[in-house]
């Protein structure tokens, strides 16, 4: 649970960056869109939150990466037996 939940916030907050040690500051909406969704409040700036995710992203892809779509078959799918 967060530990924002329920509240409704008027002011933003300064927070300061886990991973860069930058001060940031959230504004008030973005502090109730986190708790509305019963999120924690990032500990990241935006800029670190933007390399974390796409950091995120590209080890799932190199995951699936030379597998293909084929399904272990080698006909990507297609049906045998129609033209």
């Amino acid at each position: 649970m967060s530990e924002t939940q329920g509240q409704v916030f008027t002011e933003g907050k300064k927070k300061t960056c886990s991973d860069c040690g930058n001060e940031f500051f959230l504004s008030a909406s973005e502090l109730n869109f986190f708790a509305k969704k019963n999120l924690s409040e990032p500990k990241r700036c935006r800029p670190c939150r933007d390399i974390k995710r796409a950091s995120r992203n590209a080890d799932a892809s190199e995951k699936f990466e030379g597998e293909g779509r084929d399904n272990g078959r080698g006909d990507r799918g297609r049906r045998r037996g129609r033209d």
